[in-house]
């Protein structure tokens, strides 16, 4: 098991990759993956 603040900077890494992510090409958005859980 992850540790706490490995698991906190895996999601807010995967939130910044959302916000980055170029919703212009909708419905064919490619999003980021999910970090694991």
């Amino acid at each position: 098991m992850e540790s706490l603040p490995t698991r906190l900077n895996a999601v807010l890494d995967y939130i910044d990759a959302v916000a980055a992510t170029d919703t212009s090409t909708a419905p064919d958005v490619i999003w980021p993956e999910l970090p694991e859980a």
